[in-house]
C-alpha cells in the first residue's frame, strides 16, 4: 500500500513543474495519471491530489462503477478560513475517455489541515483514517505521500474491504471482534454481545442476558490477556490483544467455547501424536530406503562408469581397428596388385621355361583368391556398417548374363559340368536395356555360380531368367507383398543408416514406377544340394555347410553378401524346393530394374554391340522376322543345353531338329536331301573371323569337309530344300572324323546358298588339325558356350547377307608372327600413344614402381619417379618455373602424372589439391591419373575430386593404355 502511494507521487512529480503549477496543469497532466491509478490499483476507491495553495483534484468511484471528480481550481492564501470557505465542485467522469461531463455541483471543502501539514513535512508516506467524499461517508484508510513541498497524493482504501479478510475466520461456537481506536467496531461472534473500544488502551466487552441485564467487562488490549466468563450457562474463553493493520491501531477479541477448546486441544494433541509417530516411522522407512537406494545407486554408478570406460575403450579400439583395417586392406591390395602385376609380366616372358610359367600361374590364381577373400571381408564390413550403396546406371542385362556365364563356363568344363544360360521368354530380350547396379548384379550371380560349380561334380548348372512386366494394377499384387517384406528387412538390416541406407522409401517408389520390371533369376545345379535343416542359417555370416568336403574352403560370407545385396536392390532370395528325384540346389531371387522401352522391330547400327568375351559373333537386339522357312539342326552333346537351345529357338518361330548322336544327326540330314531344286548363287557371310595361328598340329584335307576331291566342285544332285538350313555341330564330345564325314555327305547334295554350318568348340577343332582358314567360306567357328540368343543373332546375320564372292583374309607373307612378338618384346611399340611422352610417377611402393617403369620402357616413355606427394609438388613446381623462365609457360612439364592415393608424408589427395592450386597461377592443366587400391567408397570419392581419371591396381599395360584413350576421348587435350 505504501509503495503504491510513493510510486504514484514520483510519477506525478515528473509530470509537473514544481515552480509554477496551475489547475490547468493538474487537469491536463495529473488527472489522467489519477484516473489510471484508480482503475488499476486493487481496492482503491478514492484518489486525490491536493496542494497547499488550495488547488485540489480527486476521483472516487461508487458501487455502480460510476466515477466522479471533485476539484478546486482556485488558489488562496494560507489562512484556514479561506480554505474552508472556498467551495469544491463535483462532476461525472467518462469511464472510457476520462473527460468530465454533466453539471458541476458545488461541494463543501473537507480538507483536514492537520494531516495535510503532517504529510507535507513527512519524508515517507503515512496512513490515517478518513471518510469518503461521496454521500455515504464510508470509512477509508488514507495512504498519503508527498509529491513536493506544496502537494500530496492520497489513496483511499475502504476499511471494510481491508477487514473482509478476517470475515473468513469462523471460530467453532465463538466469535471474532475487531475494534478501531477512536472509531468503529466490527463483530461477528456470539449473539447479544458487542465490543466497545475505550480510551487508555481499554475496551469493554458487553454481554446482554435474557433478563435484560447488561454485563460489562473492562479489559486492556495492549497486553495480551485471557479471560473465562459465563454466558447463559456456557463458559467461554476470551483472548484479547492489539493488532496493527496497515498502520492503524486495532484491537481484536477472540471468543471460543471453553469445553470445545479443551476437547479440540486433546484431539489435536492425539492427532499430532499420531501424525508425529507416522512421520517418525515414515522418516525411518524413508531413511532405510534412501540408504539402500543410495547403495544401489552407488553400485549402479560404479558399474555405469566402468561400462562407460569399457565402452570408450571399445570405441577407441573399434576406431583404431577401423583405421588399421583400412590401412591394412590398402596395403594388402597394394601387395596383391604388385604380385599380380609381376606375375602377369613374367608370364608374358614365357621364354624362361614352362615350369616357371606354371608356377607363376599358381601364384596368379592364389592372388586372385586372396583378392576375392579381401573383397568379401570388405563388403561384409560395409554392409554391417550400413555404408553399402548402389551405383545405378544403364546396362545391357542380356550382355551381363552372357558375360557371367562365359566366365564360369571354362571353370565348369574342367569338371565336366556344363554352365548354361536359359532366357525363357522373349520379354527379356526385348527389354534388355535396364538401369541398375551392374557390378553388384554381377557379384550376386558370380557368387551363386561359383558355389554351384564348386559343389557340382557332374551334370550342369543352369541360369534361368524371366522378366515380369509390371503395371499400376498388378504392381501391388506382384511385388507389393514382397516389397513390404523387403522394407521390413531393410529397416532392420540397415538400421542406423539415417543414412546413408535409410532409404526405405526407394523401394516403395519402385512400386509406383510403371517403367519398372521385375526380373526373376534362378541358379539351378545338379550337385550335392543343401539339407533343409541347414537352409535357415545358410545366409548368415561365416556359416558353411559342415557336410561338405574339406577341399571346399571359404569364409562363409558369400551367401550373406548375396542376400544383403539382393535386399538392397529391392528383392529377396530363397532356396526353391526341388522334386524328390532331382538333385542339387536351386537359388531363386528377384530384383526390380527400370527398363528402357524401345521398338523391338527397329535396330540401328548403334544397337549392335560386340559379344561378350569368348565369342566372335556380333550380337544385336532380337528383331521380329519371318523365320518360318528357317530350319535349325542342333547336334549338341549336352542334353540340357540342347533342350534349352531348342526351346529358345522354337519360341521365336524357328523349326528345330535335335540330334543326340552322330547316327541320329545323319538320319536327320537325310530328311533334307530331296531332288528338284535348281542351283543358285552363293551367299557371302562377310562377317569377321577370329585371328588364329597359321599352322595347326594336324592337316585335314578340305575334301573331307566340302565333299570334293580337290578339283573344281561338281554338283551332281541339287537338293530341293524347303527353306534355309542352319547346322550347329558340337565338336567337344563327339567323334570328329565321323562328324566330318556326315557333314561332307550333306554338302554333296545341297546348295551352299541354302545352308550354313556353325562349328562349336574352337580349341577342339584345333586339336583335330582344323582352323577356320581350312573351312568353306560359308562355315563359321564359334567358341563355347553358345547361348540361344547368340545363335538366334547368327541366324539373322545369315539371312541378311547379300550373295557375293566369298573371300578369306590372308596374312601377308612378310614377317612371321614369332618374329613380330620377339621384336615387340625388345623395343617399344611404335603405335603406343605413350611413346615420347613425359610422365611423373608418384608411388611409394617399390614393386609398383618397378612394374610401372617396365611398362614405361616398353612404350617409350620418358619418366621421373618420386615416393610421396611432397616430392611430386617439388617436381611440378620446378617444371612449371623452368617452363616460365624459358618463355614457354603454356607447355606442360609433364604430359601425365600417375598419382598414388595413399602415401607417407603427403598423400595423393592433398598433393593433387595443391597441384591444382599451383596450376591456376600458370594457366595450365596437367592430366592426373589416380592410382588406387580402392574400388569404391569415401576414399575413392575424395580422391576423384581433383584427378582427371583413375585406374585401379594392379596396374598393367592394357589398363594404362585404356585410360590414356579415355582421356583423349574426353577431349582433355
Amino acid at each position: 500500500m505504501n509503495s503504491s502511494a510513493n510510486n504514484l507521487a514520483k510519477i506525478v512529480l515528473t509530470s509537473l513543474d514544481e515552480n509554477d503549477v496551475t489547475f490547468s496543469h493538474i487537469e491536463a497532466k495529473v488527472a489522467p495519471i489519477l484516473l489510471e491509478a484508480l482503475l488499476t490499483i486493487p481496492r482503491v476507491s478514492q484518489i486525490s491530489y491536493i496542494r497547499k495553495d488550495g488547488l485540489f483534484f480527486a476521483l472516487y468511484s461508487q458501487a455502480d462503477h460510476q466515477i466522479f471528480a471533485v476539484c478546486s481550481n482556485t488558489s488562496f492564501s494560507n489562512t484556514t478560513s479561506d480554505r474552508i470557505n472556498d467551495p469544491w465542485y463535483t462532476q461525472r467522469v467518462d469511464y472510457d475517455t476520462g473527460n468530465l461531463y454533466g453539471e458541476a455541483i458545488a461541494f463543501p471543502s473537507q480538507v483536514n489541515e492537520t494531516w495535510l501539514q503532517k504529510a507535507l513535512k513527512a519524508s515517507n508516506s503515512s496512513v490515517l483514517l478518513g471518510e469518503s467524499l461521496d454521500h455515504d461517508k464510508s470509512p477509508l484508510v488514507l495512504n498519503i505521500a508527498r509529491v513536493d513541498k506544496k502537494g500530496v497524493i492520497s489513496l483511499g482504501f475502504e476499511l471494510k474491504s481491508l477487514l473482509d479478510v478476517f470475515s473468513v475466520i469462523k471460530p467453532f461456537g465463538g466469535g471474532l471482534y475487531l475494534a478501531i481506536k477512536g472509531g468503529q467496531a466490527f463483530s461477528d461472534g456470539i449473539p447479544n454481545t458487542r465490543i466497545v473500544l475505550e480510551e487508555n488502551a481499554t475496551f469493554s466487552f458487553q454481554i446482554m442476558k435474557a433478563n435484560g441485564v447488561r454485563i460489562v467487562l473492562n479489559l486492556n488490549y495492549e497486553t495480551p490477556t485471557t479471560y473465562v466468563f459465563d454466558v447463559s450457562g456456557t463458559k467461554y474463553v476470551l483472548y484479547a490483544s492489539s493488532l496493527d493493520i496497515v498502520g492503524i491501531e486495532t484491537a481484536y477479541v477472540l471468543v471460543l467455547p471453553y469445553d470445545d477448546v479443551q476437547n479440540r486441544m486433546h484431539q489435536n494433541i492425539v492427532l499430532v501424536s499420531i501424525l508425529l509417530s507416522l512421520m517418525i516411522v515414515t522418516v525411518a522407512i524413508s531413511l532405510v530406503l534412501t540408504v539402500k537406494s543410495s547403495r544401489t545407486e552407488l553400485r549402479l554408478r560404479a558399474a555405469l562408469n566402468k561400462q562407460k570406460v569399457a565402452t570408450q575403450q571399445l570405441e577407441r579400439k573399434s576406431k583404431n581397428q577401423s583405421v588399421a583395417f583400412e590401412t591394412a586392406s590398402h596395403d594388402i591390395r597394394a601387395s596383391l596388385a604388385a604380385i599380380s602385376g609381376s606375375v602377369e609380366m613374367s608370364i608374358n616372358e614365357n621364354h624362361r621355361g614352362p615350369e616357371l610359367v606354371t608356377d607363376l600361374k599358381i601364384i596368379e590364381s592364389s592372388t586372385k583368391y586372396l583378392q576375392g577373400l579381401l573383397n568379401s571381408i570388405l563388403d561384409t564390413s560395409k554392409i554391417e556398417a550400413g555404408k553399402m550403396e548402389l551405383e545405378e546406371k544403364p546396362f545391357d542385362l542380356v550382355k551381363v548374363l552372357e558375360g557371367v556365364v562365359d566366365l564360369f563356363y571354362p571353370v565348369g568344363l574342367k569338371k565336366q559340368v556344363d554352365v548354361i544360360l536359359d532366357l525363357q521368354d522373349d520379354v527379356l530380350t526385348k527389354f534388355c536395356q535396364v538401369k541398375g547396379d551392374e557390378r553388384r548384379l554381377k557379384q550376386i550371380l558370380s557368387n551363386l555360380l561359383s558355389n554351384a560349380v564348386k559343389f557340382t561334380s557332374e551334370g550342369h548348372v543352369l541360369v534361368r531368367v524371366q522378366a515380369r512386366a509390371m503395371n499400376p494394377k498388378s504392381q501391388s499384387s506382384t511385388v507389393g507383398a514382397d516389397h513390404d517384406q523387403v522394407q521390413r528387412w531393410r529397416s532392420c538390416f540397415f538400421s542406423g543408416s539415417n543414412e546413408k541406407f535409410g532409404d526405405v522409401e526407394a523401394v516403395s517408389e519402385v512400386d509406383r514406377d510403371c517403367n519398372c520390371m521385375e526380373f526373376v533369376f534362378e541358379v539351378n545345379d545338379t550337385g550335392k544340394g543343401i539339407a533343409k535343416e541347414k537352409r535357415a542359417s545358410i545366409f548368415e555370416n561365416y556359416v558353411q555347410v559342415k557336410e561338405t568336403d574339406h577341399e571346399f574352403e571359404g569364409t562363409g560370407l558369400g551367401l550373406a553378401i548375396v542376400q544383403s545385396l539382393v535386399r538392397l536392390m529391392g528383392g529377396e532370395i530363397s532356396i526353391v524346393d526341388k522334386e524328390p528325384e532331382e538333385t542339387g540346389t536351386c537359388f531363386k531371387f528377384h530384383v526390380v530394374f527400370k527398363v528402357f522401352r524401345s521398338d523391338p522391330h527397329v535396330n540401328s547400327e548403334d544397337d549392335k554391340i560386340s559379344m561378350s568375351s569368348g565369342s566372335n559373333t556380333p550380337f544385336c537386339s532380337p528383331k521380329r522376322k519371318d523365320h518360318n522357312s528357317t530350319n535349325v539342326v542342333l547336334f549338341i552333346s549336352s542334353n540340357e543345353r540342347r533342350k534349352v537351345a531348342r526351346r529358345f529357338l522354337r519360341a521365336r518361330g524357328l523349326k528345330v531338329f535335335a540330334a543326340k548322336d552322330v547316327g541320329e544327326l545323319a538320319e536327320t540330314l537325310k530328311e533334307f536331301r530331296r531332288p528338284a531344286f535348281s542351283s543358285g548363287s552363293y551367299l557371302n557371310l562377310s562377317f569377321g573371323y577370329l585371328t588364329r595361328p597359321s599352322r595347326s598340329p594336324k592337316e585335314v584335307p578340305l575334301s573331307a569337309m566340302d565333299g570334293t576331291d580337290g578339283s573344281t566342285a561338281r554338283v551332281n544332285n541339287w537338293a530341293n530344300v524347303p527353306g534355309f538350313v542352319v547346322l550347329v555341330i558340337d565338336t567337344t564330345r563327339a567323334d570328329f572324323r565321323e562328324l566330318c564325314r556326315v557333314v561332307a555327305e550333306f554338302r554333296k547334295d545341297i546348295n551352299d546358298a541354302c545352308f550354313r554350318v556353325v562349328w562349336l568348340g574352337f580349341r577342339c577343332m584345333q586339336v583335330h588339325g582344323l582352323d577356320e582358314k581350312q573351312l568353306p567360306p560359308s562355315d563359321v567357328i564359334v567358341p563355347m558356350p553358345l547361348h540361344g540368343s547368340r545363335l538366334y543373332s547368327l541366324i539373322d546375320e545369315f539371312r541378311d547377307k547379300i550373295p557375293s564372292t566369298p573371300r578369306h583374309t590372308r596374312r601377308s607373307p612378310g614377317i612371321q608372327e614369332e618374329e613380330v612378338v620377339e621384336i615387340t618384346r625388345i623395343s617399344p611399340s611404335c603405335r603406343s600413344p605413350l611413346r615420347g611422352k613425359k610422365v611423373l610417377l608418384v608411388e611409394d611402393n617399390s614393386t609398383q614402381q618397378m612394374i610401372a617403369k617396365r611398362i614405361f620402357l616398353n612404350n617409350g616413355v620418358i619418366f621421373d619417379t618420386c615416393n610421396n606427394g611432397k616430392e611430386a609438388l617439388t617436381f611440378v613446381s620446378k617444371g612449371l618455373t623452368d617452363q616460365k623462365d624459358l618463355g614457354a609457360s603454356h607447355i606442360l612439364p609433364y604430359d601425365y602424372i600417375l598419382m598414388d592415393c595413399e602415401m607417407p608424408v603427403m598423400d595423393g589427395c592433398e598433393a593433387t589439391r595443391l597441384i591444382r592450386l599451383m596450376e591456376k597461377d600458370y594457366g595450365v592443366h596437367i592430366p592426373i591419373i589416380g592410382l588406387t587400391a580402392h574400388s569404391e567408397g569415401e576414399e575413392l570419392n575424395k580422391f576423384l575430386k581433383g584427378i582427371d581419371i583413375h585406374v585401379s591396381k594392379p596396374l598393367n599395360e592394357h589398363k594404362l593404355l585404356k585410360v590414356i584413350e579415355d582421356l583423349h576421348s574426353k577431349n582433355l587435350f
